[in-house]
């Protein structure tokens, strides 16, 4: 019975820590409508806490949880609400194969099988209800796509012209001149294409997307970091070694969230994030190693 317990304390726990989380969440949240949502989510867990409590006969363990609900606050404030729910949902698809345990379970009685069951369909029926209701209407989640897109594209091509640039040159003013016109450039560009989508779209369906304010605006947020080494006066080989660690960490922490929200492998998609990225800085690299080598350049 001692498995069946720990699993029952696991996830008391774990509905102790989201209602703490969706609460703090709805004090933060300025909107009124999401902060109904909430609190009624913040509500739903502390029930389903109760429920954990009375199949446990009242036996509860509470675990200290201080560094988790300081984690997701800082989630919350940095990356949002939407990001932290995700990560909640990535989280929650453990529970559902702890419940699988549980109700397959000999162990049990059939009074603690039907509490089982009564959490299981209101997990599902409800409090997912609820949570795609908090992401509809969320405007950040719902341009999330077009804010990565911008923000990456800003990272790798940046990352590798200035790569590019750096080895061809050791001056400091031209590579930093050079990334901010291709910073802006390239952020005019995408929102360009995007506004003028936006304004297809807005024929067609008698709606304008803001997809375009997004794009732009993350690509140069993006860009900002390979060209930080260069802002604070670092020059040739040492700043482009620090625009990599720096955009390897903003591209890490990119695909990571790209793969909770879509519920794919975070260890894949930052690697396959990094791989493209640092790939595409070595090549740069090595180009203007060559273009150095070829045309002299002291």
């Amino acid at each position: 019975m001692n498995n069946v317990n720990d699993i029952a304390q696991n996830l008391y726990n774990l509905e102790r820590e989201h209602s703490i989380i969706f609460k703090k969440a709805a004090m933060i949240s300025k909107d009124k409508k999401i902060r109904s949502l909430l609190i009624q989510l913040s509500k739903k867990e502390a029930y389903h806490k109760s429920l954990w409590s009375k199949f446990l006969d009242s036996k509860v363990i509470n675990k200290n949880i201080k560094l988790k609900i300081i984690f997701y606050s800082i989630i919350l404030r940095l990356l949002g609400l939407p990001i932290a729910i995700k990560i909640i949902e990535a989280h929650e698809k453990k529970i559902e194969n702890e419940f699988s345990k549980l109700i397959k379970s000999e162990e049990i009685s059939e009074e603690k099988r039907k509490i089982i069951k009564e959490l299981f369909i209101d997990e599902i029926n409800e409090e997912n209800k609820i949570k795609l209701m908090i992401i509809k209407n969320n405007r950040i989640l719902k341009n999330i796509k077009d804010v990565i897109i911008g923000m990456n594209d800003g990272l790798v091509e940046v990352l590798a012209a200035i790569s590019g640039i750096a080895t061809a040159t050791n001056s400091n003013i031209i590579v930093l001149i050079s990334g901010l016109i291709i910073a802006l450039s390239g952020a005019l560009s995408m929102a360009g294409g995007a506004f003028v989508a936006s304004d297809y779209e807005k024929q067609i369906f008698d709606k304008r997307s803001e997809s375009y304010v997004y794009i732009g605006g993350s690509y140069v947020l993006g860009a900002m970091f390979p060209l930080f080494p260069f802002i604070i006066g670092l020059k040739g080989i040492i700043a482009v070694v620090f625009a990599i660690i720096l955009t390897s960490i903003a591209i890490s922490i990119v695909a990571s969230i790209i793969a909770i929200v879509s519920n794919y492998s975070v260890m894949k998609n930052v690697s396959k994030s990094l791989l493209i990225s640092i790939g595409s800085a070595s090549i740069a690299i090595l180009a203007g190693i060559i273009l150095r080598t070829y045309f002299s350049i002291t």
